[in-house]
């Protein structure tokens, strides 16, 4: 087996880029590769777990350049969600993937439903110019 040397001194890890980093590699994630497909639309008051557990997903741990983070994707039906939390935050940010035919409000009253909750777990929704509404 040929045996590589260990890295050169003045690299920093290559999960981002930070400016004087001469490490020539910068890590890319599965999940930051596959979320590009995706557009936020709520946060909901759960844990991820709950969610997952509640719909028997497999919750995956990875990483994009925010940090840590643990992601499920799922469909119901013809639409595809991604729900995930970042390790240090609480609540399940909830995408939809960006060709999905049925509105965002729409798909979120789906995902409710199968939740088998209401509205109220609702913490904030994004709304059509792209910013956020914080429910109370």
């Amino acid at each position: 087996m040929t045996v590589i040397p260990d890295p050169e001194p003045d690299w920093r890890p290559a999960l981002s880029y930070q400016g004087g980093n001469s490490n020539p590699v910068r890590q890319r994630s599965m999940f930051d590769r596959a979320g590009r497909h995706y557009r936020e639309i709520a946060i909901l008051r759960l844990e991820l777990q709950q969610l997952a557990h509640r719909l028997r997903l497999h919750v995956e741990a990875g990483f994009d350049e925010l940090g840590e983070i643990e992601a499920a994707f799922f469909a119901i039906g013809d639409l595809e969600f991604l729900a995930y939390r970042y390790r240090a935050d609480h609540g399940v940010l909830v995408d939809l993937h960006r060709g999905a035919d049925l509105e965002a409000a729409e798909a979120l009253d789906r995902l409710l439903s199968v939740l088998g909750v209401d509205r109220g777990v609702i913490a904030a929704l994004v709304q059509p110019d792209g910013s956020w509404e914080t429910m109370d």
